[in-house]
């Protein structure tokens, strides 16, 4: 079984209070659910103890 993979970067908000965007990123990852992407794992990118990204990946099937 092969497979495509797909990274997503979701930027926090903030200059000093760094926010994340929790409807933003469902948004996102419910487009990639139904485009066949399946989340795989998540991490995050932090400075200064705040976190600055959001990654995820995602896999699909390739046909």
């Amino acid at each position: 079984m092969k497979f495509e993979y797909k990274i997503i970067i979701n930027d926090t908000k903030g200059i000093f209070s760094k926010k994340v965007n929790k409807l933003e990123i469902e948004n996102d990852y419910n487009k990639y659910g139904k485009d066949g992407w399946e989340l795989v794992s998540t991490s995050s990118n932090n400075d200064a103890g705040y976190t600055t990204q959001i990654i995820a990946t995602f896999k699909r099937k390739l046909n």
